[in-house]
Parts: structure tokens; sequence; C-alpha cells
């Protein structure tokens, strides 16, 4: 019995049509994973994690495809590329921003830098208070 992809297959060979569908699922993936990070969705990114992955496993399993199928294929590879690279840029720039309001959090509540120049742990400590006699000198 075939599956869904195989039968759809247009005249070309299983795997090509493989290949599209799976790389067209791929897309439809970070697609949505593209909106829900604009959104600022982390449930959705992270329950979409898993399908990107079985999707990967699946890409790197199917055969080479058909010198007639190529183009489409190449265009499709490249619609995957350019999603998974903008959100990898989105996923880098919600960390940036998310760190920056933990450490503005922290500033304002009093709290001191985590870790030195050094890059070595300090303990973490609330900012005293200038006393009177420092605040006239």
């Amino acid at each position: 019995m075939e599956n869904n992809m195989t039968t759809r297959n247009n005249g070309f060979a299983p795997s090509d049509t493989t290949m599209i569908d799976a790389l067209q699922l791929m897309r439809d993936v970070l697609e949505q994973e593209n909106s829900a990070l604009i959104k600022g969705d982390a449930r959705t990114v992270g329950e979409l994690a898993d399908e990107k992955l079985r999707l990967s496993a699946m890409l790197e399993q199917i055969p080479s495809p058909k010198e007639t199928m190529a183009a489409e294929i190449r265009q499709l590879g490249r619609q995957v590329r350019d999603l998974a690279n903008s959100n990898h840029m989105l996923i880098e720039h919600m960390h940036q921003y998310y760190t920056g309001i933990l450490s503005m959090m922290l500033k304002m509540n009093g709290h001191t830098q985590t870790y030195g120049q050094n890059g070595c742990m300090n303990r973490p400590t609330t900012l005293q208070a200038p006393t009177r006699r420092e605040i006239i000198a």
C-alpha cells in the first residue's frame, strides 16, 4: 500500500515527490515557527522542535532527486534554508532582548552583575545606597 506522498508523483519517481513533499512540510513548519517567534509564543516554538527534527531525519533518508525535479527541489531548499536562517536570527535577537531585560530588572532591584570582567562568577550582592558623607565628598 502506497502512502499519500508517493501516489501524487505526476510521472516523477516517488523519491522525487517525497523530497518535494518533505521540503514543503519543513517550509510550513518553519513558517509556523517564524510566526510564533514574532509573536513571542515560546510554547509553540518548543512544540515545533520535535516536528523539525522528525522532518530533518526524513529528509536525510530520502535518496537524491532525479534531474527533472532538481529546479523545484532547489527552490524549495532555498526557501527552507532562508526560513531556517531567519528563525535562527529571530531566536538570537529574542535571547539578547530577554537577557537585556533580565539585566535591567536585576539592576532596578539593586542586584550587581553575576560575572566579573574576567568571566569569574561574583557572589550576588545588593547595591548599598551611598551614605550622606559619601554624597557630600
